[in-house]
């Protein structure tokens, strides 16, 4: 049964990652990433004018967080990347020299500051900044040889990422 599934029918997902303020940040290990459409309020899928498709790229990362109000946490959550935000990860993932498939990377996001507002009485956007470590090939090699998932990235240490820490 695929996780999807097991997901719907047990009435559970991965909890979504939150940026409710500056500073806020996940880093983890990528355990899939899904094209996804996105959706409204309602749960409408969203098109742009000229009725193409609206994309999001949903990563799950293993944070290493658990929130001891949500049943059964074991720390992965969802980034939902569109807009600003995937275009962080992608000059992240650049400037890693990365070319491929991300799972097995590490992730690092953060809502590092709000830009301005472009419309009178609109909350500025958020501005994002991103990091990404490509795995090793050791990492993968033991990831396969021992069956089992991935060690979580420390979720305070965003300086193993890259040059410039957040």
């Amino acid at each position: 049964m695929s996780k999807e599934a097991m997901d719907f029918m047990m009435g559970s997902g991965v909890p979504s990652a939150s940026f409710p303020t500056v500073g806020t940040k996940y880093v983890g290990r990528v355990l899939a990433m899904e094209k996804r459409q996105q959706r409204d309020l309602d749960g409408n899928k969203k098109f742009w004018d000229d009725g193409e498709p609206m994309w999001q790229i949903v990563f799950t990362i293993d944070t290493g967080i658990i929130d001891p109000t949500i049943d059964g946490d074991d720390g992965t959550r969802n980034v939902y990347a569109k807009a600003q935000m995937l275009t962080a990860i992608r000059e992240a993932v650049k400037k890693s020299g990365h070319r491929g498939d991300l799972v097995g990377g590490k992730l690092g996001i953060k809502y590092a500051a709000d830009g301005e507002a472009t419309k009178r009485g609109f909350n500025p956007p958020k501005i994002y900044a991103a990091q990404y470590e490509p795995p090793t090939e050791a990492d993968l090699l033991d990831d396969v040889a021992d069956n089992q998932e991935p060690e979580p990235a420390p979720a305070d240490d965003l300086t193993a990422y890259g040059e410039e820490p957040f």
